[in-house]
């Protein structure tokens, strides 16, 4: 099971790879953005595991790297594609829709005519978008709706995972959670010199 979602991810890298050569036209930052996200210590470990998070960040990639293929190309077949995968990657972990979500912050944006600095508009005819951004909103609220009236019905809420809103925590919670950040979760997921970089 595990060389699955591998295979997936190294599909990924080679979406990213294409992006940024869609994007800026050069080759060495494209494999240089593809081998800076591979060197990423969490998503080496996972790449080869039993989770859905590295499958959902690959499907939320790749249809990153689709809708970038549509804003270079003026093709709209493009944003099915990319709605498709967006659906994907929302279904098996509901945060990879952040990308999603930017797209239509983006797109709410244009249409109150807020240019966003790109040479052009990223939506040429913005209420053509609706549907298919729909059809992303569309399984995923089923899905989860589903999800949490099954749980609730048969007591299956297994995990810690709920809101935690950081303005209800206290000042011996808040300083725990930044200790561990800095100790635990920041140098799994990027090193010292990966923030630099970012930065």
């Amino acid at each position: 099971y595990g060389l699955a979602p591998a295979f997936l991810f190294v599909l990924v890298l080679l979406a990213l790879q294409q992006t940024v050569v869609l994007l800026f036209r050069n080759r060495f930052w494209s494999v240089g953005a593809a081998v800076f996200l591979y060197t990423a210590p969490a998503l080496a470990y996972y790449g080869f595991g039993f989770l859905s998070n590295i499958p959902a960040l690959s499907f939320a990639l790749i249809g990153a790297w689709f809708f970038t293929k549509h804003f270079v190309e003026q093709k709209f077949k493009w944003v099915w594609f990319s709605a498709l995968f967006f659906a994907l990657a929302g279904l098996l972990k509901v945060t990879a829709l952040l990308i999603y979500c930017t797209l239509g912050a983006l797109w709410i944006l244009e249409l109150l005519g807020v240019n966003l600095g790109v040479g052009r508009k990223v939506f040429e005819k913005p209420l053509r978008y609706i549907f298919p951004f729909a059809l992303v909103l569309i399984p995923n609220f089923i899905w989860y709706s589903w999800a949490a009236d099954y749980n609730a019905t048969y007591g299956g809420k297994y995990t810690f995972n709920d809101l935690w809103p950081i303005w209800e925590a206290d000042a011996v919670y808040l300083a725990w959670l930044y200790d561990e950040v800095l100790k635990f979760t920041a140098r799994s997921i990027f090193s010292p010199f990966r923030c630099v970089v970012l930065f």
